[in-house]
């Protein structure tokens, strides 16, 4: 995972406090349910960003970084006849696969970097 995409989803769950989120409603630590309500909080500070820049950030996830399949992925999508909708919704819901992946129990064992940032 490149260092860029480690500081954005370390600011964005300490920005949307997704952390405790996570760890606070034991409803939403099963994934569905967690990617829909991250996506949404993420949003918020994706919708702010250039068409460049959310190119960038797609373009910065490895493989591995985004641990969905096609399906799960185009299943938080829309298009309503806006491709830049379209691809803020796709990188909310990448960058919340992402901290979902980090803050997870298995985090340490797919190889993710643990939140919070060891200093």
């Amino acid at each position: 995972m490149k260092q860029y995409i480690i500081n954005l989803t370390n600011d964005l769950i300490k920005r949307h406090r997704l952390n405790t989120f996570y760890c606070g409603h034991s409803s939403l630590t099963q994934k569905p349910e967690f990617i829909t309500s991250a996506k949404g909080r993420i949003a918020s500070s994706i919708c702010r960003m250039s068409p460049s820049k959310l190119g960038a950030i797609l373009g910065d996830l490895e493989n591995g970084d985004v641990i969905a399949s096609r399906e799960e992925l185009l299943e938080h999508l829309t298009y309503a006849g806006n491709c830049l909708y379209t691809l803020q919704d796709l990188v909310a819901t990448a960058l919340a696969y992402v901290v979902y992946s980090r803050l997870g129990p298995a985090s340490k064992e797919l190889g993710f970097p643990p939140y919070p940032p060891i200093a």
